[in-house]
């Protein structure tokens, strides 16, 4: 198959079709990035007469054969429905195997009935099949939240707990070569170099910031730092509040100012990933950050 004089292969669970079509990805965060789990989404339509069925969460595999810059997630079955003569199959990025019970013994803890948070973390990426080990795009809040609680652990989701720590530490997870990444509000983009060749226009939006005041809540009345106003203050509201936690998150945050943009259509020459710079030639300020 050919799109923009690329030409792609794409396997399923281990099966090659050569004729698909209507691709469609997406890379979603929430907001303005400071909370949760994004994933990736990707859905294709494939021939009802060629497609020879596929297991639950197989594999799905999509590669650029003619330029190998171009690189895809993997992504994994999540559901297919039928559309005339195609089938139309949904399929999702590793994120969806977090959601499983974090597997911990109830022998774990500590005497104080609580677990370091770097172990927590890294069991779930062991756990739901990413590469060993949780990485941090900025450590200050992280290191902030030494111990989880066992009631904040213990018979929990994966991704609930991740979702628990993004939102303390003011930012979110998703994942990338097969790694689960703990992205900070506030820090340099993920993935740099991305140009733009052809592109439609580019709308700038609103802006947040530059960001002077942050303001954390929880347990009750228990509260740091001060609240100014809607456009310079990011809020936070988690039970792990903290002189420290909020001391953390708010020393990565100052200073930092986010423009939203959107732009319809543009022809790129790598496959962009949660949180990437795009160079746009035409554009005045010369680049802009994908965040949904």
């Amino acid at each position: 198959m050919t799109v923009f004089s690329y030409t792609y292969k794409l396997e399923i669970d281990g099966a090659e079709y050569e004729t698909f079509g209507d691709m469609r990805m997406s890379f979603a965060v929430d907001g303005l990035g400071l909370s949760g789990i994004c994933t990736a989404t990707f859905s294709v339509a494939i021939p009802s007469s060629d497609f020879g069925g596929a297991s639950s969460s197989a594999e799905v595999v999509l590669t650029c054969t003619s330029n190998s810059f171009i690189t895809f997630p993997t992504f994994y079955l999540s559901g297919r429905s039928a559309n005339g003569k195609a089938v139309v199959l949904s399929c999702v990025d590793r994120m969806m195997f977090t959601d499983q019970m974090y597997a911990i013994a109830d022998t774990a803890y500590d005497s104080n009935g609580e677990i370091l948070t770097i172990s927590v973390l890294n069991d779930i990426a062991g756990q739901c099949g990413f590469n060993s080990g949780a990485m941090f795009l900025g450590v200050k809040a992280i290191n902030a939240i030494p111990k989880l609680k066992k009631e904040q652990t213990y018979k929990r989701q994966c991704s609930d707990i991740l979702s628990m720590v993004a939102t303390a530490c003011g930012g979110y997870w998703f994942t990338y070569n097969n790694n689960l990444i703990f992205k900070p509000f506030g820090t340099s983009p993920y993935l740099s170099g991305v140009n733009a060749a052809k592109h439609t226009a580019v709308v700038k939006g609103g802006t947040k910031g530059p960001i002077s005041n942050l303001y954390m809540t929880g347990n009750g009345d228990t509260a740091y730092g001060q609240a100014g106003s809607a456009s310079n203050t990011i809020k936070i509201d988690t039970p792990m509040v903290s002189a420290a936690l909020a001391g953390a998150v708010g020393e990565v945050v100052n200073e930092y100012t986010y423009n939203a943009w959107s732009c319809d259509k543009a022809l790129l020459d790598v496959c962009p990933t949660f949180d990437t710079a795009i160079d746009f030639p035409t554009v005045k300020q010369g680049f802009a950050t994908m965040r949904q």
